[in-house]
C-alpha cells in the first residue's frame, strides 16, 4: 500500500494505492482534477474501490465529478457528506447523471458522517480505512 498527497491547488487529494491496479481517492480538488485523473492514470489503476469526498466544497468535490467521468462503471462505492451544499452542486448533478445512465447503482453512493463508533469505509483484509 502507497499513499500519495496531490496538489490540486487551494487543497489536496489523498491517492491510496492497494496493488493490483486499484486505488482509493480522498478528494478531488477543483478544477484541477487533471492532476488526480493523471496520477491515477500513472499508476495505472483500473478500479477506485472508494472516492470519498470530504466536504462539499468546490475545491474537494468539483474535480471528483471529473473522477467519475474517467472511471465510469469503474468506482465500488462514492462516499460524500449529504447537505444542501451537496445538493446544489457540480458534483452532485454528475452523480446523479451516473446513476441515470446506469453507470453508478444508488447503493454505491454512500452517507459519509460522522457516528459515535468508527464506521468503516473500507476493509479488504489487508487495509482499511475507518471514519472516527
Amino acid at each position: 500500500m502507497e499513499l500519495c498527497f496531490a496538489d490540486v491547488g487551494q487543497g489536496s487529494s489523498t491517492i491510496v494505492l492497494l496493488g493490483a491496479r486499484r486505488a482509493l481517492v480522498v478528494d478531488a480538488g477543483g478544477k484541477q482534477a487533471l492532476t488526480v485523473i493523471r496520477l491515477l492514470q500513472h499508476f495505472q489503476i483500473e478500479s477506485i474501490e472508494r472516492l470519498i469526498i470530504t466536504h462539499n466544497h468546490e475545491d474537494h468535490s468539483r474535480g471528483a465529478a471529473e473522477v467519475l467521468t474517467a472511471f465510469s462503471k469503474r468506482i465500488g462505492q462514492v462516499w460524500c457528506v449529504f447537505d444542501d451544499v451537496l445538493l446544489n452542486s457540480f458534483f452532485w448533478r454528475r452523480l446523479t447523471e451516473e446513476v441515470n445512465l446506469q453507470r453508478l447503482r444508488r447503493e454505491q453512493i454512500m452517507r459519509l458522517e460522522r457516528d459515535e463508533r468508527p464506521r468503516s469505509v473500507f476493509n479488504d483484509g489487508d487495509a482499511f480505512l475507518d471514519v472516527i
